[in-house]
């Protein structure tokens, strides 16, 4: 699996191994360009200045998502349809500074950890589940065996069990 963030804004075009390329368009709209060629069209509502992406080149799937935007899209470069929005997050509806988002590689799915919540998310698309809203300012701190434990702003701990998604009691 790789996994990266770019700085579209900087760069304009980025590639995934097996995947394809990727250019801006504008601010909203990246192109896909495939392993036969033919390219996709898809757009991100709030902006594509930073994208992250996780892909599995034996698998020939991978996820992009934005720093700042809700849609979250399922690439499938052989498969029909070739892009999709797999999830949308619930993020934060104030200033955009304030969004934040890291991709976690987790045995053959994705972890998606942004500023309210959690997703976890197979690389085909396939949503496991989704844990929101957390409080504003929650840290990531870490992730065990079956576990995900978060530091909230009251500096209580909020953890997450990693098969369910469920908030786990503490002690």
């Amino acid at each position: 699996m790789t996994q990266a963030v770019v700085a579209f804004a900087l760069t304009g075009s980025f590639t995934i191994d097996r995947i394809g390329d990727f250019s801006r368009i504008d601010a909203k709209k990246v192109r896909w360009r495939g392993l036969t060629a033919d390219t996709t069209d898809f757009t991100f509502h709030a902006g594509n200045a930073f994208l992250h992406y996780i892909a599995d080149a034996d698998r020939l799937v991978a996820l992009v998502a934005s720093e700042i935007s809700d849609e979250v899209y399922a690439l499938d470069p052989i498969g029909s349809p070739r892009s999709r929005v797999a999830a949308q997050l619930r993020r934060f509806e104030g200033d955009a500074g304030m969004r934040h988002l890291k991709l976690i590689g987790l045995n053959g799915d994705a972890l998606i950890y942004y500023e309210q919540g959690m997703v976890r998310i197979g690389l085909n698309g396939e949503v496991r589940w989704i844990a929101d809203p957390f409080p504003l300012g929650s840290v990531l701190d870490s992730i065990g065996a079956d576990v995900v434990k978060l530091s909230r702003p009251d500096d209580e701990q909020l953890t997450i069990s990693l098969s369910t998604g469920r908030r786990l009691l503490t002690k």
